[in-house]
């Protein structure tokens, strides 16, 4: 078989691929764990490993081929994972309320936060909102503050909301760890 021909027939498997792998749609700040890619990745290392063998060539021709189409499968899982973290997404919400018995002064029952569900999400102004009463807001990435405060004899309340996301470091980091779990588990089950 030609290498135009192999090249051609693993472009097209390439392309028939990323049709198929659509991200999952994670539920809150989790994502679908990486064995859910295991047997499509699994499926198409072993038509690259059947496309290296089929071309032939010398041991390092092979090995250089061998490595462009895994280095291609990687990076198109890169792209999926990347979008699966990128789409995750939690809101945390806070109530918070006061209530003073007296009339006269003001009662300052201090803040309440909407804390991020995990060191590798953050949030900002713009995915923070607020329901009720609304006595300030301390925003940064790791939490959402309201401040409550009610003057002379009543009750306010209020809730804030935050919607926290996976950073963009923490997105390269685990879409890198992913990307090592997934190939090494390929690479220890080479006849399954």
């Amino acid at each position: 078989m030609s290498i135009v021909r192999t090249a051609t027939i693993f472009a097209a498997l390439v392309a028939a691929s990323q049709v198929s792998a659509q991200p999952a749609k994670p539920g809150g700040l989790s994502v679908s764990p990486v064995r859910d890619y295991f047997a499509e990745y699994k499926d198409k290392h072993k038509l690259l490993m059947r496309a290296v063998d089929a071309e032939g060539g010398t041991f390092e021709e092979r090995i250089a081929r061998y490595e462009a189409g895994k280095k291609k499968l990687q990076d198109e899982f890169r792209v999926v994972r990347k979008t699966v973290y990128a789409e995750a997404k939690q809101t945390v919400s806070t109530r918070h309320s006061c209530t003073s018995a007296t009339s006269g002064g003001v009662k300052d029952c201090e803040w309440k936060c909407a804390v991020s569900p995990s060191s590798d999400a953050y949030t900002k102004k713009e995915w923070v909102s607020v329901v009720g009463t609304n006595k300030g807001t301390k925003i940064n990435a790791s939490k959402a503050c309201l401040r409550m405060t009610v003057a002379g004899k009543g009750q306010n309340e209020g809730t804030i909301s935050a919607v926290f996301r996976y950073r963009p470091d923490a997105i390269r980091t685990n879409v890198e760890r992913d990307l090592r779990e997934l190939f090494d588990e390929i690479a220890s089950h080479p006849k399954n």
